[in-house]
């Protein structure tokens, strides 16, 4: 019975030790996503967004995908444009909400 006392006692020592690191606490190495724009915009918010960062302002010349969710049978209409520069790319994800507004979600991708 002591023994199984102290091997649950060495393995409760062992699972609580500290962690770790061998990377010198770099924690982005490598190319990193952030996300830097998630929320809803007004048709005109989206216009002025597209001119401040240069993207053709149609949907229609972005990517699109269309869905159509399984519960309520609604079609979900999803576009998506990627935009490089000389150290980033940023993609931009809008999904037509049906009520005169866009959701827009903007990554960055760092290298």
């Amino acid at each position: 019975m002591r023994k199984i006392l102290y091997l649950l006692f060495a393995f409760t020592i062992l699972g609580c030790s500290y962690k770790i690191t061998t990377n010198g606490g770099e924690e982005n190495v490598g190319n990193t996503m952030l996300n830097s724009i998630n929320k809803k915009f007004s048709m005109q918010q989206f216009d002025s967004l597209c001119i401040a960062d240069t993207l053709p302002r149609k949907l229609s010349d972005w990517k699109f995908l269309g869905l159509k969710e399984y519960e309520s049978n609604q079609r979900v209409s999803l576009f998506m444009y990627m935009k490089r520069d000389s150290l980033t790319e940023s993609v931009y994800r809008a999904e037509d909400t049906m009520d005169d507004s866009v959701k827009i979600i903007k990554r960055i991708i760092v290298e």
